[in-house]
């Protein structure tokens, strides 16, 4: 499976305003997997949880003034996906 598509099964698990799962097509929130993807390949994984949370941006929100109500289980998604591109970027550039 090539990069991105990996990448962008992350991506589409995340799914910042639950549009793959009402249904939008698994391209959705492509502009976000390249996004990560570049980070990536500049070995600026620093970056990602920034990404993350600056996509909700494009949609109308704000991944920066989330409730305090809501603050813990965002916090916990950001985190999660975070965790799951981080073992794959490292798995992919481990010394062989």
């Amino acid at each position: 499976m090539s990069d991105f598509l990996v990448i962008r099964e992350i991506v589409n698990q995340f799914d910042p305003m639950g549009l793959i799962g009402m249904g939008a097509p698994d391209d959705e929130h492509d502009r976000l997997t390249q996004k990560i993807i570049r980070s990536l390949y500049d070995h600026n994984i620093d970056k990602i949880k920034d990404l993350l949370i600056d996509c909700y941006d494009e949609y109308g929100s704000s991944g920066r003034d989330i409730k305090e109500e809501y603050q813990e289980s965002f916090n916990r998604k950001i985190q999660t996906t975070y965790n799951q591109i981080e073992v794959w970027y490292l798995n992919k550039n481990k010394p062989h």
